[in-house]
């Protein structure tokens, strides 16, 4: 049997749904999960606290992902996407709600298996996402000091860097797909695959923020860039299906049955429990 080292949150906690009524969302699946989870990574809960992060890691709405140097995690959540959240990031996780379904497993699929909201959040540092083909009704957005992207199916990456105490750049590219960034204050900029947007952020004296776009806008993503996102995104994709494809968690749709992953889990979690105890005495 491959690994489940990771599973082991996400499968308990999809099978949680709650009611989110003032959101639309009569019966809402909000089950987000951390993986890969490499150096330091940290999660601040809506409270302000705050604990190192590890594999299996339920990440809430209202908490920050934050990861130092030569640290990165990727964030699976219950409709398919994922998010990984490079070295050196603050990342929140402002809100995410998705309709129940029948489908027990990690979808994986080229579209999501029901309607879905998410917006993230990133104050400063770099996150590259895959984002499955969504729902008429779903809502995707990213929003960052200067401007809010709205995703519909696509790989894409942020990046926020601070130049000096008063001044920032966040850059915007889209791997394939197409993404739509709106500046604050300005009109929208539609984002082609293999495009991206620099935006400049100023800080004014007594108050008020100025915003700088290249008048030519959308610039040719560079080489070395998509070359280093599409390698994330594709080693994401290997570890999952390494971690998740177990013969005996499969469910009918091909998908990951966490239902019996779960109970495997949790076996081998007390198993382990077990081991640690009589090695203590």
């Amino acid at each position: 049997m491959r690994s489940l080292k990771f599973l082991f949150t996400f499968a308990a906690a999809t099978c949680l749904l709650v009611a989110v009524s003032s959101n639309g969302y009569a019966q809402a699946i909000n089950t987000i999960v951390l993986a890969k989870v490499s150096g330091s990574v940290n999660i601040k809960d809506g409270s302000g606290t705050t604990r190192p992060a590890a594999n299996g890691s339920r990440v809430t709405q209202g908490s920050y992902v934050i990861t130092g140097p030569v640290s990165s995690a990727t964030l699976l959540f219950s409709n398919g996407s994922t998010v990984t959240v490079n070295e050196n990031t603050s990342m929140e996780v402002s809100q995410f709600f998705q309709d129940s379904h029948d489908n027990t497993g990690f979808p994986t699929g080229r579209s999501e298996p029901s309607r879905s909201t998410t917006r993230l959040k990133l104050d400063y540092g770099e996150i590259i996402g895959s984002t499955k083909k969504l729902n008429a009704a779903s809502v995707y957005e990213i929003n960052t000091p200067v401007g809010i992207a709205g995703i519909r199916g696509t790989t894409w990456y942020a990046k926020v860097v601070e130049i000096t105490a008063d001044t920032l750049v966040a850059l915007f590219g889209v791997i394939d797909g197409r993404v739509d960034f709106t500046p604050t204050g300005k009109t929208v900029i539609h984002i082609e695959g293999g495009k991206q947007v620099e935006i400049k952020l100023t800080k004014l004296e007594g108050g008020g923020v100025s915003i700088e776009i290249p008048a030519a806008q959308l610039a040719a993503l560079p080489e070395d860039v998509r070359i280093k996102a599409q390698a994330i995104l594709d080693q994401a994709n290997i570890d999952l299906i390494d971690e998740f494809s177990a013969d005996d968690t499969t469910n009918t749709d091909g998908d990951i049955d966490l239902v019996r992953a779960s109970a495997e889990a949790e076996r081998r979690v007390t198993d382990i429990a077990g081991e640690a105890a009589g090695t203590a005495q």
